[in-house]
């Protein structure tokens, strides 16, 4: 993200310059959560980054982002800036992401169930990042906060906005999970096919006596026929 860009979210972002010159402008949030110096510390956090040339910066900015390996030559770096201590390290990365999720005080955007008005609130920066729906959208419109899916149900789009902060998808709930089938496509992820997949094998494995026929129910509005038949086919009763 270059300082030539200006976006909706332009006073959560905060301008990291190197010695050289050369600057790029980071989402304060993510890195309040990500990078526990910059969160306590902000100026010396980035006096840090500005002693280090522009690719050591790129490389720590994407690591704090997209939990990306850390090169061994990149170590003394990350040591220096407090990010980790040694090489191996356990990540935290998915937990400083939910952090950021349920940071509701710096989100900026609310998405609607098809059965509630209780918003589950989200960042536009993230939404811009992962959905072609909601880049087009948001580029069109600064003024784009709030978005209906008349497909999801209450109980889906937490399942829905943990997938689209981590890229990991925690099914709580089988039968609200078929709500998820199909968004990939809609929302315009790059891996369109991949939430899909995500969700039906969490369905399958968790099919129970007890839940088969309000799967099978739902599977059946949304016209998912392969599903239908492999409920029959393991609880014939469910129908």
């Amino acid at each position: 993200m270059t300082e030539t860009e200006h976006f909706p979210w332009e006073d959560q972002l905060v301008e990291i310059k190197s010695r050289v010159g050369w600057s790029i402008k980071a989402f304060t949030p993510l890195l309040q959560h990500r990078w526990k110096l910059f969160a306590r510390k902000r100026q010396t956090a980035l006096q840090k980054l500005y002693n280090l040339p522009p690719n050591t910066i790129s490389a720590i900015l994407e690591h704090l982002y997209a939990n990306c390996p850390i090169a061994r030559t990149n170590l003394p770096a990350f040591k220096n800036c407090s990010i980790v201590s040694d090489l191996p390290f356990q990540s935290t990365y998915r937990q400083d992401i939910l952090n950021l999720l349920h940071d509701t005080e710096t989100c900026d955007f609310s998405l609607l169930a098809n059965d509630s008005d209780e918003p589950v609130r989200v960042h536009r920066f993230i939404l811009y990042a992962r959905c072609g729906f909601f880049r087009r959208n948001i580029s069109e419109n600064p003024n784009f906060l709030e978005y209906r899916d008349q497909n999801m149900s209450k109980n889906a789009l937490p399942m829905f906005a943990e997938y689209l902060y981590t890229g990991e998808l925690e099914v709580t709930d089988p039968v609200a999970a078929i709500d998820l089938v199909g968004s990939g496509k809609t929302y315009e992820f790059r891996d369109q096919d991949e939430i899909d997949f995500l969700a039906m094998n969490a369905i399958t494995k968790q099919l129970t006596e007890e839940n088969a026929a309000p799967i099978r129910k739902r599977a059946v509005e949304k016209n998912m026929t392969n599903l239908v038949t492999q409920i029959d086919a393991a609880f014939p009763h469910s129908s």
